[in-house]
């Protein structure tokens, strides 16, 4: 990884707390080539409102390269022969149903320049390096635990209450699916 995308995911770190970043890996899997964190975390990290303006600075992130959107899966059903079809209004729904966006370390700290939000550069603070060591050593012992449904939803409610709502909509267009198929 470059020097200068690494130092701006540690000063991102800090911005961020201890909401761990997600790595990107070169195309070969072989090295990270950057971090990012979800663009929704970014926004209560520093405390601003989910507005049109944050909405406007988000888009121009993606147009610089600075944020990426991943679907979680293609916008596709099947049918009883097996036969796949695009499903006809997914362009119209909101993204956030198909998807997440990140923001790369270095539009999180354009986020926070533009918000007037200061943070610690890697040259005036060397705990920044510790902090860093920290927040990883701390994803990695969560991602290697065994997933405790119970414990999520004490220590992250509000995730668990997304999560939640998220499954239950889910499972309603599936039964509705599969009620519309019969």
């Amino acid at each position: 990884m470059e020097y200068e995308t690494m130092r701006a995911a540690i000063e991102a770190q800090l911005l961020m707390r201890h909401c761990g970043p997600s790595p990107h890996l070169s195309s070969d899997g072989a090295r990270i080539v950057d971090y990012s964190w979800d663009v929704d975390h970014v926004r209560q990290a520093l405390h601003v409102p989910l507005d049109a303006l944050w909405d406007e600075r988000v888009l121009e992130l993606e147009m610089q390269g600075l944020a990426s959107f991943c679907l979680h899966s293609p916008p596709v059903t099947w049918d009883d022969d097996g036969t796949e079809h695009e499903i006809p209004s997914w362009r119209d729904e909101p993204r956030e149903e198909w998807g997440t966006l990140s923001l790369y370390a270095r539009g999180v700290l354009r986020l926070a320049e533009l918000y007037g939000r200061p943070y610690v550069r890697v040259s005036e603070s060397p705990a920044l390096i510790a902090h860093w060591h920290l927040v990883e050593a701390e994803s990695a012992a969560r991602h290697s635990a065994p997933y405790d449904p119970e414990k999520r939803a004490r220590e992250w409610p509000e995730r668990e209450i997304l999560w939640q709502a998220w499954l239950a909509e889910h499972k309603r267009r599936w039964d509705d699916d599969a009620g519309a198929g019969n």
